[in-house]
């Protein structure tokens, strides 16, 4: 994000949508057209809304520096499905085969 803020061929609201959109295209199944992109990347938008249970979070969210660092274990948190809302767990579906990837931001 600094690096866009820093370009003048860019800024880091334009990166955060690509990130949204690659991570909404990498979700679904393959040759899903724009159309689904974009409801995908509406859903996670709008996660907070449709969960006011976790809603409190964001609204009071104090983001600090942790101490998970590049290569620690992710730590298993609940989260909840675009599709349908229901919970699962950051490590539920997780396949060892494939690595895991947490892209984590504020458009605040």
């Amino acid at each position: 994000m600094e690096e866009a803020e820093r370009s003048v061929e860019s800024d880091w609201l334009e990166v955060a949508t690509r990130v949204q959109r690659g991570i909404a295209r990498d979700s679904l199944p393959p040759g899903c057209d724009d159309a689904a992109v974009d409801a995908r990347v509406g859903a996670m938008r709008a996660a907070a809304l449709r969960h006011p249970e976790v809603a409190h979070w964001v609204r009071h969210n104090r983001a600090r520096v942790g101490e998970l660092r590049v290569g620690d274990a992710a730590p298993d948190v609940t989260l909840y499905r675009l599709d349908d809302g229901a919970a699962t767990s950051l490590l539920a579906d997780r396949s060892a085969a494939r690595p895991l990837v947490v892209v984590a931001g504020s458009i605040s």
